[in-house]
């Protein structure tokens, strides 16, 4: 009789539920605790995992706007630079473009002095002058034999124009050359014969 009370299983009235479950339910509903606490932990540990993932996408992408700012800035900068530096490189002039930069400029008005301003000061200026004004012209050295073998030694200036052509410019009386050196020579130097044995052109 004690036997057959111990075996006796009680239900709940109401939603018929074992009172005494036996011990392999009682497992079982420890191992579905577990799993569920496990899950609950790996569910509270991937929030924690995306919570960190969003703060790092957060400092990303202000990082990001940081850097398309300072392209901007660079690219504005390089605009600026490029468009400061078209008004520094240098041109060829046309023919007229020159007539009228040697008729404006100063140089020819100095008085040649042989102690302190000769032909290479007249040169120099000239090529100094028109680069600020925005033209390309060379300094020229030449050395030169005249018909006795006297060496001769001579600064003037040259330049290429626009249309592609080769001029000759004496610094000293603005005139513009467009024959050979040696004609250039001839013509100002007041001589019958020259033979350039150097020539150096300085940009």
């Amino acid at each position: 009789m004690k036997s057959s009370q111990r075996n006796e299983i009680r239900y709940c009235h109401e939603c018929g539920r074992p009172l005494n479950p036996n011990k392999k339910t009682v497992l079982a509903i420890v191992f579905m605790l577990i799993i569920l606490g496990v899950a609950i932990l790996g569910i509270v540990h991937l929030e924690i995992q995306l919570q960190s993932y969003e703060s790092k996408v957060a400092l990303l992408d202000i990082q990001l706007k940081s850097l398309r700012t300072e392209k901007d800035e660079i690219q504005n900068e390089r605009m600026r630079l490029v468009s400061e530096l078209s008004h520094y490189k240098l041109k060829r002039p046309t023919f007229n473009e020159l007539v009228m930069f040697l008729a404006n400029d100063g140089t020819d008005g100095h008085r040649y002095d042989p102690d302190s301003y000769v032909c290479v000061n007249f040169a120099h200026d000239l090529k100094t002058n028109a680069a600020r004004v925005g033209w390309n012209i060379s300094f020229v050295d030449i050395n030169f034999y005249d018909k006795n073998g006297d060496g001769w030694g001579h600064s003037c200036n040259g330049a290429y124009l626009a249309d592609g052509s080769w001029v000759w410019i004496e610094p000293q009386t603005d005139r513009i050359y467009s024959g050979s050196v040696e004609t250039y020579l001839q013509d100002f130097q007041e001589i019958s014969y020259v033979r350039v044995i150097q020539l150096v052109v300085i940009w």
